[in-house]
């Protein structure tokens, strides 16, 4: 009888472990990311990236837990130590999926260094990466094509950063508000937001919170209580609509700079 060369049932094994890989349905998570509530707003939203890794998972007909394994940040892609991005990698560290699909490699990070962290954190753990708007394998010229992607992102960040700092330079320069934000309460912008104007409505309650804390030695808390109970619609409005008012923003106007005629 002929016996069984250790080779060839190692081959075999070898040749079961990969049909098996090919036949496995994967576990895929999905990455989405945006800078800015004003990014959000106006170009690659949280959603559209969304959509469109959600086709590509459709297509390669990937596993999903739409529950868990959708990631999505609103923060600055210069830095590694994001929330979501840090949850993202404890749950790979863990084995929870084996593909990662992105919208494109600087969602993932906008430093070509941090990229290239993140490349090797998930090659080390064999989980497959998938730009839906880029096609970037893992060959040599692939990986450098990838790189000069991130080199050219980071080069048009630090030029926008370049141009923007000088916009206000030029702006402060000439006694002026940058314009950006809410203004301060008890005023609103002028047309071009280079300016202040007296909002009335507001201007009233802030002279009357002085006027409770400085003249009358009312305490944080009676003055906040009042101001619910006469004016609970006068607070700003915020992304939930209008903000009840709160001992800290009280406590904010009475010491902000603007309404001692400080503020820059």
């Amino acid at each position: 009888m002929l016996k069984r060369q250790p080779e060839n049932i190692l081959s075999q094994i070898d040749t079961l472990q990969k049909l098996d890989t090919l036949l496995k349905v994967l576990r895929v998570a999905i990455y989405v990311r945006v800078s800015t509530d004003k990014q959000e707003e106006e170009g690659e939203s949280l959603e559209t990236q969304e959509a469109r890794c959600l086709e590509r998972v459709v297509s390669e007909k990937y596993q999903i837990n739409k529950e868990r394994h959708i990631y999505r940040e609103a923060y600055t892609g210069t830095v590694l130590d994001r929330p979501v991005l840090n949850r993202l990698r404890q749950d790979a560290a863990n084995g929870e999926f084996d593909v990662i699909i992105f919208y494109a490699y600087d969602r993932l990070a906008r430093k070509q260094i941090l990229q290239a962290v993140l490349v090797e954190f998930f090659n080390s753990r064999n989980i497959k990466m998938i730009s839906v708007t880029e096609n970037f394998d893992e060959s040599a010229i692939g990986n450098f094509m990838r790189n000069t992607a991130a080199f050219a992102a980071e080069y048009e960040l630090e030029k926008l950063k370049e141009r923007t700092s000088r916009g206000r330079s030029s702006i402060l320069n000439k006694g002026q508000l940058l314009g950006a934000g809410r203004p301060t309460y008890g005023y609103e912008w002028t047309k071009e937001r280079r300016g202040y104007l007296i909002n009335l409505r507001e201007a009233e309650i802030v002279d009357l919170v002085f006027d409770l804390y400085v003249d009358k030695q009312w305490t944080l808390y009676a003055i906040m209580n009042h101001l619910r109970e006469k004016y609970p619609d006068h607070n700003r409005k915020g992304k939930k609509g209008t903000e009840q008012w709160s001992k800290s923003t009280v406590f904010r106007m009475l010491k902000n700079p603007y309404y001692i005629g400080k503020g820059t």
